[in-house]
């Protein structure tokens, strides 16, 4: 009979391993009886094992091959006890060897059942072990192969929101293209996640952050175009569940690029050099913006240099539909902010069109049409127009801190004039209200206005 794990390592002669772990039989009665038990109503110690790896897939065995076998044993550490109990549980191990011997031989086959109890169920585990023993090393080889896989994966995953926060970076606070220039590259980082993120499954906070990650790449492969650079709540969600996840990786796993292997690296460093070429396009193009800012800023101070009336450069004020100036065109940009409260109440804007904040929802004559989430910004564009109604509204009072863009350089003309054709295409099923949006812009300035109630037509 085989006894694992030789006595100089038993005493703790060996460095590498800090305790070992005994199996006991349950019953009882299963025990010498001459001597007292190493662990109370339990039988006697039968083996002690040193390698847990070998401990840790027997049990596994045991339980998927023979049950009644697994139920009939413990196990116990021996750092969990006492040196008495140490003592007597090693005594028991040595001396099951001894009868398991003097039963294979003969000497006991008739003499003592309990005896003959104790070496049959050591001569099973025993038989268990010498047959795990031979398929060990490779289930050792493959646990190492799969920790290796996994850690690969999680660098893979790693390094994909790295590229996608380059993604956000690079065309942050230029607004928003259809399709996004770097689609392609979002779709490539998709492709790489979609094979790594399987290995990841046990991994605490995976569902929740496999699907924020694919919402991202969403985000940016189909942007809103009136969202602008505006996060709400939603977003704001998605990109928590997946920097949580993330962190959950880095602390499990490690980060760094060593274990991505030469292809997936190098298709990776290529995405990389195509965000970086299209950042430095979107860089170039800012500046070439700025300039042509300044440029026109000089013109119309040299303008009204010129000009015999000192307001004569100022920005020109929108006319009305029919081409003259709107009684009430007064910029809105002077009004005070709209407080908080007030994006909490019921407006009842009149003529049978009422706005609800709480619902995001606008009802016009009895019939209503409700913003989704992803809509946030179209509806709070809706509600200041209401509440500065009939007059013309400028692109800067759309950039305060309740308006519906919070951009430190401001809305563009582009970007206001978008907005306002898609809150339209919202409104579509509320023909009157869609038309009585208006928007009026140019390269320098945009102001939009709710004419409310419309204007009459003569029809």
């Amino acid at each position: 009979m085989t006894i694992l794990g030789d006595r100089s390592a038993r005493l703790g002669n060996s460095p590498a391993r800090t305790s070992t772990t005994f199996i006991v039989a349950t019953d009882p009665g299963t025990h010498f009886g001459d001597t007292r038990p190493a662990f109370a109503k339990h039988g006697a110690v039968v083996l002690e094992v040193a390698d847990p790896q070998l401990m840790e897939h027997l049990l596994g065995m045991l339980a998927e091959e023979d049950p009644e076998l697994a139920s009939s044993i413990v196990t116990v550490s021996s750092r969990d006890l006492t040196p008495a109990c140490l003592l007597r549980a090693r005594k028991d191990v040595d001396r099951t060897a001894g009868v398991a011997h003097a039963v294979g031989c003969g000497e006991l086959a008739e003499r003592n059942d309990a005896f003959i109890a104790i070496s049959l169920l050591a001569f099973k585990l025993n038989g268990h072990i010498e047959d795990l023993k031979t398929v060990l090393p490779d289930i050792v080889r493959n646990a190492e192969l799969k920790a290796s896989e996994i850690q690969r994966c999680s660098q893979i995953v790693l390094e994909c929101w790295r590229l996608i926060a380059s993604i956000n970076s690079a065309s942050a606070g230029y607004g928003i293209r259809i399709p996004h220039p770097l689609a392609k590259e979002a779709e490539r980082i998709r492709l790489h996640l979609e094979k790594a993120l399987p290995m990841l499954a046990h991994v605490k906070h995976f569902e929740r952050g496999a699907a924020a990650l694919d919402a991202v790449i969403d985000w940016i492969v189909t942007p809103d175009p009136d969202s602008g650079n505006f996060i709400d709540d939603h977003d704001l969600a998605l990109y928590q569940d997946a920097e949580r996840f993330m962190t959950r990786l880095a602390a499990e796993y490690g980060e760094g690029t060593e274990h991505i292997d030469r292809a997936v690296r190098d298709a990776m460093n290529q995405i990389e050099q195509r965000i970086a070429r299209h950042a430095k396009k979107v860089e170039a193009a800012r500046e070439r913006d700025e300039s042509a800012r300044r440029e026109a800023a000089q013109q119309r101070l040299a303008q009204q240099a010129k000009a015999p009336v000192p307001h004569a450069a100022a920005p020109v004020t929108p006319t009305s539909t029919n081409g003259s100036r709107p009684a009430a065109a007064t910029n809105a940009d002077e009004e005070m902010p709209i407080e908080e409260a007030e994006w909490a109440k019921r407006f009842d804007v009149g003529a049978g069109l009422v706005i609800d904040p709480a619902q995001r929802s606008v009802t016009l004559n009895g019939k209503s049409y409700t913003f989704g989430k992803r809509s946030i910004a179209r509806f709070r564009l809706l509600f200041i127009l209401a509440k500065h109604r009939t007059r013309w509204v400028p692109a800067k009072r759309l950039s305060q801190p309740d308006g519906p863009w919070r951009e430190k350089d401001g809305v563009t003309p582009s970007t206001l004039n978008s907005a306002v054709s898609r809150l339209r295409a919202c409104l579509k099923q509320l023909p009157a209200l869609a038309k009585a949006l208006e928007c009026q812009s140019n390269e320098l300035h945009g102001h939009a206005r709710l004419q409310w109630p419309p204007e009459s037509t003569g029809d």
